[in-house]
């Protein structure tokens, strides 16, 4: 399948261009990302090209659907998100220097897919639940049901042995 994220950079003029991409799921399912549920993002690039270097800064905004780690209903995280990868012609086999990627000299185009995903993927929080007034009721009661028997004044008889040591 042809990645949607191809740029081909020997047909571009030197100085500024602009990109606009759609993200969706499948970019995250493709990666065998299952944790997103779905997605939709607009991202807007400006590559200024000069002579052996091309200056890339991406603009995401949009949205991801994640599970809450507390209800386990949907929970929508908005996203609004720069970065920004520099490409440098050169000798080197496409090594990733962090934000910066050396090009063959011979290369004429350039998929950003694999940088779209792995930078969409980095801004997704490690915790993403509910405020607890949007979270589903029927699960926070039992939670709080779960909750008062663990705090009940019940005693492992095993740890009362070990506290007489």
């Amino acid at each position: 399948m042809i990645s949607p994220f191809i740029v081909k950079f020997d047909q571009l003029s030197l100085g500024k261009h602009e990109f606009a991409f759609k993200v969706d799921k499948t970019l995250f399912e493709g990666n065998g990302n299952e944790d997103v549920l779905d997605a939709s993002f607009d991202i807007k690039l400006e590559l200024y090209k000069t002579g052996n270097v091309m200056d890339m800064k991406f603009l995401y905004s949009g949205d991801f659907i994640l599970s809450c780690d507390r209800c386990n209903d949907a929970v929508t995280i908005p996203v609004k998100e720069e970065s920004e990868l520099i490409a440098k012609f050169g000798q080197l086999e496409h090594e990733n220097l962090g934000e910066l990627i050396v090009l063959e000299d011979h290369e004429f185009e350039i998929d950003l897919g694999p940088y779209i995903y792995e930078s969409l993927s980095l801004v997704i929080p490690v915790r993403h639940i509910h405020e607890e007034k949007d979270c589903n009721p029927e699960i926070l009661k039992k939670l709080k049901g779960i909750e008062e028997e663990n705090t009940s004044d019940y005693t492992d008889p095993r740890w009362q042995k070990l506290k007489e040591l």
